[in-house]
């Protein structure tokens, strides 16, 4: 299920995150996943994503997926 596929690969950023704290793309995904999940759920992870998705900027200023989102 899609909700399987999200969970897993909010897992595998939680990973990636875990091993190195300094890894821009994985913020980036991990806050765009929560805004996904924000659109389509209602999720209450809007503060969660931003959060997130500022992270990768402050470790990455060109990251244009971040600043995308």
């Amino acid at each position: 299920s899609s909700e399987g596929g999200i969970a897993r690969g909010e897992e595998y950023l939680r990973r990636a995150l875990a091993f190195d704290p300094d890894y821009a793309d994985a913020w980036a995904g991990f806050g765009a996943s929560l805004q996904g999940r924000f659109l389509a759920e209602g999720a209450d992870v809007l503060d969660e994503s931003i959060a997130y998705l500022e992270k990768a900027i402050a470790l990455d200023p060109s990251h244009a997926f971040a600043h995308a989102w």
